[in-house]
């Protein structure tokens, strides 16, 4: 009994061992984890996998044109054995487009830390004594991009809970934290402005905008009223506007139903709507550039400057739409000469009201003119041209509607290195990085790029330190950078250059750096869920697993980024392509990033040869009558 019990026994072991052979590791549809390679992989298993991984990626890059004039560049990297998978033109130096706001990051995450704080603060001459500050008060920026109203209002609190009551001097704003090239396209040395981006400056407020409100009272004749928002003493209004009384009607017809009035146009003057188009970003949420592309159109187009002929403007138009790259031998061409930029009031003229924006002393002066019809309101948006003024002025404000006197009046200049702080406002950097990486805002990145510059000192020249910073930091992390340009933070510019090697660099030693890595990885966007790759490759092996950046120009698409295997295995990879369609290059490079999400080293191994049942034996018999 005991010996048919313990057959019994071996027999179920058996039986159960053959069919967990049988059904294999992937039974329950697991992957094999970190198999890079295993003991079920050989060496020679590996080698044809990666063989066929790289015949795979090189039927995928069908560019023939673009191969033959060395317009493509690609490099794989595998982070897990540290060694390159596949490479094309990996040194081939291209324009980058928004991957250049990879550089930046990194740069940014190296040099300051990804604890870094956007700080703006109140200061004064001297600690305050017995709730008066003997000298003036500063406001000193430090490249706040979002600061608001409600910050210096968060500031003056501040001020005010410390028992200040009194300032004998005047309130001062300081911007010199940054230069005084606030235009990417002059720092930047290009000859032709891709995308206008507003002026950089590192004391500034609701995005170096002011807003120009024009109210008629109801009864004919009677002033308009004219307001700022935000509200500042940096701004001086001269208002002869009058109301005027509405104009008969033709044809008798009915009034508009409803009687609602006329949405006021958000557009700021010279900006085009071709503001959002580059740079594969999108607009941050409920902000104006969102409600500009949703279609609302400008007030007073820009009179053309004099002598600007057909022919000028087609060259213009051809310059804009890249027909004129930067060479790929990562040399940057000699910016053309520019245009002097002259400081002409900004004039817009609607409903009868003629504003006219000026810079004068210091000061933005509003001048209103014209007649508007009884009980209206319009509004428009202009550029500070002195931003650190107008902050100044919004303090100023605050600071006397909340009973605090003050002997002087308000400017704009530098606070001294002993200014004593009073109050901080303090911003995340990586609140600004998100909206860089994930959303590709070149207004942005461009401010990133000024803070690495006036962090270490750049205060005459911001830009010039900026890039110094750069190469440094891609010194010190190994990058191949040298046949690399960078010209701004963004990628606006044509004339930056930079290498797949290069951008797989970066990857590589972000993943080797624990202290950044962990940001700069949830910084980028993460295909088919967010940022600018939330639409792409989605219902593939990369959605959800692919994180990189992307980079969008006339005739230019990039992606750089990182994709895990089948196996677990983490890779670094980038894409630069140049010279075609965009749609086009978008389609193979989401083809590849899906081709390495798929990847596996079980690729590798040789088909098993199923056993065969040897031949029937032949009866004697017969065998010998076939003698």
């Amino acid at each position: 009994m005991r010996k048919s019990l313990n057959l019994l026994l071996s027999a179920s072991l058996l039986c159960l061992l053959l069919a967990i052979t049988a059904s294999g590791p992937d039974a329950a549809g697991a992957k094999p984890a970190g198999l890079t390679p295993s003991a079920a992989i050989s060496s020679s298993d590996s080698a044809r996998a990666l063989e066929k991984l790289a015949a795979d990626l090189k039927a995928i890059i069908a560019l023939p044109q673009e191969l033959q004039a060395g317009k493509v560049g690609v490099m794989v990297h595998s982070l897990a054995t540290n060694r390159d998978l596949f490479t094309l033109n990996p040194d081939r130096a291209l324009t980058p487009a928004s991957t250049t706001k990879v550089v930046t990051c990194f740069t940014a995450l190296s040099e300051l830390g990804p604890n870094y704080q956007i700080n703006t603060i109140i200061a004064s001459d001297a600690k305050p004594q017995n709730g008066v500050v003997q000298g003036n008060l500063y406001v000193k920026g430090f490249g706040d991009p979002f600061l608001t109203v409600s910050d210096i209002d968060a500031l003056v609190e501040q001020v005010t809970s410390a028992g200040i009551r009194q300032v004998t001097g005047s309130v001062v704003g300081d911007g010199t934290f940054f230069d005084n090239h606030a235009n990417r396209f002059d720092y930047s040395g290009d000859a032709d402005e891709v995308e206008p981006v507003a002026p950089i400056h590192a004391l500034t407020i609701e995005r170096s905008q002011f807003t120009v409100i024009v109210s008629s009272p109801r009864t004919p004749g009677l002033p308009c009223n004219v307001q700022t928002f935000p509200r500042s003493e940096g701004i001086e209004i001269i208002n002869t506007a009058v109301s005027a009384a509405a104009p008969a009607r033709r044809g008798g017809g009915k009034s508009r139903k409803g009687g609602k009035k006329r949405r006021s146009d958000l557009l700021m003057p010279g900006f085009t709507q071709q503001a959002q188009r580059y740079g594969d970003q999108f607009p941050i949420a409920e902000s104006e550039e969102l409600q500009q592309k949703k279609g609302k159109k400008a007030t007073a187009k820009t009179a053309p400057k004099k002598g600007n002929s057909k022919g000028q403007q087609a060259t213009a138009k051809r310059s804009v739409a890249g027909k004129t790259p930067a060479k790929s031998n990562g040399k940057a061409a000699p910016p053309a000469p520019k245009k002097s930029r002259t400081a002409t009031p900004t004039v817009t003229a609607r409903n009868g009201i003629t504003i006219s924006v000026a810079n004068r002393d210091g000061k933005q002066v509003v001048t209103v003119s014209g007649t508007l019809t009884a009980n209206k309101t319009i509004s428009n948006h202009y550029l500070m041209k002195n931003p650190a003024a107008i902050v100044a002025g919004i303090v100023h404000n605050r600071l006397r509607s909340a009973g605090v006197t003050i002997g002087g009046t308000t400017i704009s200049g530098a606070a001294p290195a002993t200014a004593h702080t009073i109050a901080t406002n303090s911003r995340p950097l990586t609140e600004v990085l998100t909206y860089v990486m994930k959303n590709s805002n070149n207004f942005l990145a461009e401010y990133t790029f000024k803070i690495i510059g006036g962090a270490n000192g750049g205060r005459t020249e911001t830009a010039k330190k900026s890039v110094e910073k750069i190469q440094q930091r891609m010194s010190l992390a190994k990058v191949p950078f040298q046949q690399c340009v960078v010209n701004d933070g963004s990628g606006l510019s044509r004339r930056n250059c930079l290498s797949a090697a290069s951008l797989t660099g970066i990857m590589n030693a972000a993943h080797n750096d624990p202290k950044i890595f962990p940001t700069f990885y949830s910084l980028l966007s993460v295909a088919g869920v967010d940022g600018t790759l939330r639409k792409r490759m989605r219902g593939t092996p990369a959605a959800n697993n692919a994180h990189g950046k992307t980079g969008t120009l006339r005739n230019v698409a990039a992606l750089t980024g990182y994709v895990t295997t089948q196996d677990g295995e983490l890779l670094s990879f980038a894409m630069l392509m140049n010279g075609g369609n965009v749609g086009g290059y978008r389609a193979v490079q989401d083809k590849l990033a899906v081709r390495l999400a798929s990847f596996s080293y079980s690729e590798g191994l040789e088909p098993v040869a199923t056993p065969q049942a040897p031949p029937p034996e032949t009866p004697a018999a017969e065998a010998k009558g076939k003698r």
